[in-house]
């Protein structure tokens, strides 16, 4: 499957999910779906990834992490400074005041992962690896609106998103990030932070 292919599919998947979740007036979204055949754009931050020991192995880079109406849009792209990092997936779990598609209020995102925990299936990760010279990326657009489009008010998101090996089942780096709504509907991203993995997030990674 190409590119273009894959981001299809990839959308009508979702497309499918959302219908099915607007429930009480509030629509939006969890699992993100990358523009079809989009490249990642230049970084805005680098965040560096270590080992056990300390030392660098290579950097998360912050392509996008902004506002938009009722949630926030992220892209993260890696690279590996220590070789082919060819076995690398996504771990997202999300904890809410506003949980949709009949998920729990703290839950594991992976309604794109085919079947696995993984946020992208392990097909998927292989069809991005190598990318504009990246082992990885990470794609989402979280949100909460009503049935016109509008912020839904006093809404609490927030993720944490591990980059994980698949092979060796442990976790890289984890990042916190996510957003808020007011009263008004005002919305407000989180800071985008590294993080020591919760006990739900370890116990999430396949």
């Amino acid at each position: 499957m190409g590119a273009v292919s894959a981001a299809i599919g990839w959308t009508m998947q979702k497309d499918a999910l959302t219908r099915a979740g607007a429930e009480g007036g509030l629509e939006g979204d969890d699992w993100g779906v990358p523009p079809a055949a989009s490249r990642a754009g230049g970084i805005t931050r680098a965040i560096p990834v270590t080992d056990a020991d300390g030392r660098v192995i290579g950097y998360i880079g912050v392509v996008t992490y902004q506002e938009q109406r009722g949630g926030v849009v992220i892209d993260l792209v890696y690279r590996s400074s220590v070789g082919n990092a060819d076995d690398l997936n996504w771990v997202q779990t999300v904890e809410t005041n506003r949980p949709i598609h009949r998920q729990p209020p703290h839950f594991i995102d992976n309604a794109g992962g085919g079947g696995t925990n993984y946020y992208e299936s392990p097909a998927l990760a292989a069809q991005i690896r190598g990318r504009g010279g990246y082992n990885a990326r990470f794609w989402d657009d979280p949100g909460r609106t009503n049935l016109a489009g509008e912020a839904f008010p006093d809404v609490r998101w927030r993720a944490e998103t591990s980059l994980v090996s698949m092979r060796n089942h442990n976790i890289l780096t984890t990042l916190t990030w996510g957003f808020s709504t007011d009263v008004l509907g005002r919305t407000t991203a989180m800071p985008l932070l590294v993080a020591q993995p919760s006990a739900f997030q370890r116990a999430a990674v396949p």
